[in-house]
């Protein structure tokens, strides 16, 4: 019989820590358009390196892999620098 015993840093039932803030980030989509990802982190550069990764939805509604992060703010009360990029944002149903 053979017995796998797996070992690891948090004990049993425990569910790893969620990182505390969410994040707003202004994106460029492969499709040439700035579009937005919504991410939790810990810290805007912590939040930059998850968007970097992820599908983003473009400011014409359509789903697209994340060239690059522009900048990403704190959600609720930070703002971003482009102003007819926050204006998209409110518009969004949260």
């Amino acid at each position: 019989m053979l017995v796998v015993l797996l070992a690891g840093s948090f004990t049993a039932g425990a569910v790893p820590r969620m990182p505390v803030k969410n994040f707003d980030c202004q994106v460029l989509a492969k499709t040439g358009i700035h579009a937005l990802v919504m991410v939790q982190a810990d810290t805007a550069e912590e939040a930059m390196v998850v968007a970097q990764g992820t599908m983003s939805f473009d400011m014409q509604d359509r789903r697209s892999p994340t060239l690059s992060v522009i900048e990403c703010v704190e959600f609720p009360g930070e703002t971003f620098k482009d102003t007819n990029f926050q204006a998209y944002v409110e518009l969004l149903a949260r």
